[in-house]
């Protein structure tokens, strides 16, 4: 039987992030945990774009059209009943 273990955020985007404006950006982030975490993301002094979808059971934000007011500091925080830890990375549109 394999043990409960708090979650580890294996793969996730880059610290800076830069993309030019109207292109659609993917911040990545796949944890591995048991239970299965939950990931949920936050912009850090804002809200998540209204445009912006989640897939792939939350672990892709997407952001289609990415205009100049999207660019901040994106976190994705990964949860289970055992912990929880997050990443943060800057989304720098030009």
């Amino acid at each position: 039987l394999m043990g409960e273990y708090e979650p580890k955020i294996e793969v996730h985007f880059p610290l800076s992030v830069p993309a030019a404006r109207g292109v659609t950006v993917r911040l990545e982030c796949f944890a591995l945990g048991n239970p299965v975490p939950t990931i949920t993301w936050r912009k850090m002094n804002g809200n998540i774009p209204k445009k912006a979808r989640l897939r792939k059971s939350q672990a892709v934000l997407e952001i289609p059209n990415v205009q100049l007011e999207d660019s901040g500091t994106y976190e994705c925080k990964a949860e289970n009943p055992r912990g929880g830890t997050a990443f943060k990375g800057y989304l720098q549109v030009y």
